[in-house]
């Protein structure tokens, strides 16, 4: 029996190939989201994502931070008028 968590990472060669191969919704996303601060949001392995994702996106110039997602529960995510908040999730 396989979980959904292990299909996924077996995929995730096929996925990227297939994200690269389209960029016009990550071109989409990115005007979406340009000139925004980010708010990474996750929990577990999500959060792992998020931290990552933030550590990647200020190499780039973008200002973004990772928030832990209970902590965005129990006391918000710090996000302004303006910002973008992207919650990271296995679904």
């Amino acid at each position: 029996m396989t979980s959904a968590m292990r299909e996924t990472m077996w995929r995730q060669p096929a996925d990227l190939t297939a994200l690269l191969a389209d960029r016009a919704p990550v071109e989409a996303a990115a005007r979406r989201v340009e000139g925004k601060r980010l708010v990474l949001v996750g929990t577990g392995t999500s959060w792992h994502a998020a931290n990552h994702s933030a550590w990647f996106l200020h190499a780039a110039g973008v200002d973004a931070r990772p928030v832990q997602g209970m902590d965005a529960a129990l006391y918000g995510t710090g996000a302004e008028d303006g910002d973008a908040v992207i919650v990271l999730s296995h679904r």
